[in-house]
């Protein structure tokens, strides 16, 4: 945790990352004209996956990050769920394999407290919001996910941004302001830290709603899980953080779930009716001029 509160957190990063998604959509100049219907979608999405993130920061801080983790990282299943229901995507035998490996190695690599009875060092308060905190982390982000699957079919990925970090600031401004005087990071290395975090968070957050233009949301869901062993990789490298055999067999198990399920997503994909549509108009172009020989 970058800060003690974590509504400064939210806050402080919010105003950061929008301020880059705006730069963002000016570089990209999409268009603001949609249907009533996108528009209510875009601020749905925009509160799910503000609320998303300032919800798992309050679960970070009272049940500390392995077990809000491990519970978080739940979403994939609720999004496959979603997808299937709402998006009418495919879901195969295989899929549901590969997803339980990766959920299962999050689980081995996070070790929370709660299952695994392992000391930490991180002070929490091991309260029973917090686990709520963190399932309903995970519900937010499942509808986030399923939304924007739905919204980048026809709005561009910079608009979702940018709605995402202004319902962001809004949010958390609002409660910092009415349940904390303010005190904002005061070092230098604090503020430094907070603007690192707030630019990685923005792209990364950036590149998903960009790859969920393309790619199913079971796909993104279950890759996303790797998330945890890039944070793990970085622990050990700038904290020191010793692996133990659970770590390594859950760093093998999520590795085998996301590579599995790109693999399977990508051999059972069907075209989309849109493509296919563009497909057989184009086929029909290009034996027009043919058949008008014939008739010549």
């Amino acid at each position: 945790m970058l800060h003690s509160d974590p509504w400064v957190v939210a806050f402080s990063s919010g105003i950061i990352q929008f301020v880059v998604a705006a730069f963002i959509v000016i570089a990209h100049g999409p268009t603001l004209s949609m249907s009533h219907r996108n528009y209510a979608l875009l601020i749905l999405n925009s509160i799910t996956a503000s609320t998303g993130s300032i919800v798992y920061m309050l679960a970070d801080q009272m049940v500390g990050p392995a077990d809000s983790i491990a519970i978080g990282y739940s979403s994939p299943l609720l999004a496959i769920l979603l997808g299937y229901i709402f998006l009418r995507e495919r879901i195969s035998c295989f899929h549901l394999p590969f997803s339980m490996f990766s959920l299962l190695g999050v689980v081995l690599v996070a070790q929370p407290a709660l299952i695994f009875q392992k000391q930490t060092n991180v002070p929490v308060h091991d309260s029973p919001l917090g686990y709520i905190l963190a399932a309903l982390y995970a519900v937010l982000m499942s509808v986030t996910v399923t939304v924007t699957r739905q919204l980048g079919k026809e709005v561009h990925p910079s608009l979702t941004l940018m709605g995402h970090m202004m319902a962001q600031t809004v949010i958390s401004f609002t409660a910092y302001a009415i349940l904390n005087p303010w005190q904002l990071p005061g070092s230098i290395q604090s503020v430094l830290r907070l603007i690192i975090c707030s630019l990685t968070f923005v792209f990364a957050y950036y590149f998903v709603f960009r790859s969920l233009l393309s790619e199913d949301v079971i796909v993104v869901s279950i890759v996303l899980t790797s998330e945890i062993l890039i944070t793990r990789v970085g622990e050990f490298i700038f904290i020191g953080t010793p692996w133990d055999l659970y770590a390594v067999i859950g760093s093998c198990l999520v590795t085998i779930g996301c590579t599995g399920i790109v693999i399977v997503s990508k051999a059972t994909r069907s075209p989309d009716p849109k493509e296919r549509e563009t497909c057989s108009t184009e086929e029909n172009d290009s034996l027009i001029p043919a058949r008008h020989g014939q008739t010549d």
